[in-house]
C-alpha cells in the first residue's frame, strides 16, 4: 500500500484554501439541499483533495434533514494504455477507490480529521448531546449529523 494517503499541507495557504473550500461546500449544501437520494451523486457535492475523494450535502429527503459527509481514498492502481487522436499510444495512470477493509488506522484518523474540517462549525466539539454518527462503509467513512435550524429551503420550493 502506498503512503499517498498521508495528509500533508505544504504551506499555510494550503490549509486556508482547504478550509475555504469546506466553507464553500457547506454553503452549496445549504443553498441546494439534496431532496432525493440520487442527488448524492451530483458533482456539486463532490471534490478531491490529494488522494481524498470528498462528498458533502444536506439530505432533506430523509425523515429528519441530515448533514452527510463522506471521505474515500483514491489510489493509483496501475496504468492504462490510451490511443490518442493521431494513433499515438499513451500510458495514463489508473485510479480506484481503496476499500475501507484495507484502510490503516492512519487512513481512519485522517478521514476523521478531514470530515471534521468539512463539517466545520456544524460539529460542536465537546457537545455530548449533539447526535452524530460515524459509519464505515465499503468504500468511505461517512459522518451523519442531524440538521438543526429553520428549513430555509422550504421558501424556495415550488
Amino acid at each position: 500500500m502506498s503512503d499517498r494517503s498521508n495528509l500533508n499541507f505544504v504551506a499555510k495557504w494550503d490549509i486556508q484554501a482547504f478550509k475555504a473550500k469546506c466553507a464553500d461546500q457547506r454553503k452549496i449544501a445549504l443553498e441546494w439541499p439534496a431532496f432525493d437520494r440520487r442527488m448524492g451523486a451530483c458533482e456539486e457535492f463532490h471534490w478531491t483533495m490529494g488522494p481524498w475523494s470528498l462528498t458533502f450535502c444536506l439530505e432533506i429527503w430523509r425523515d429528519k434533514p441530515t448533514w452527510h459527509g463522506s471521505a474515500a481514498v483514491v489510489e493509483e492502481i496501475g496504468y492504462e494504455t490510451v490511443t490518442g487522436n493521431l494513433g499515438m499510444k499513451y500510458e495514463v495512470p489508473k485510479d480506484a477507490l481503496l476499500s475501507t477493509s484495507s484502510w490503516t488506522n492512519v487512513h481512519k484518523e485522517q478521514a476523521r480529521f478531514v470530515l471534521a474540517e468539512v463539517f466545520g462549525d456544524i460539529l460542536r466539539p465537546g457537545d455530548k448531546f449533539q447526535p452524530a454518527n460515524e459509519v464505515l462503509g465499503l468504500w468511505a467513512m461517512h459522518h451523519l449529523v442531524p440538521y438543526q435550524g429553520e428549513p430555509v429551503w422550504k421558501s424556495k420550493l415550488h
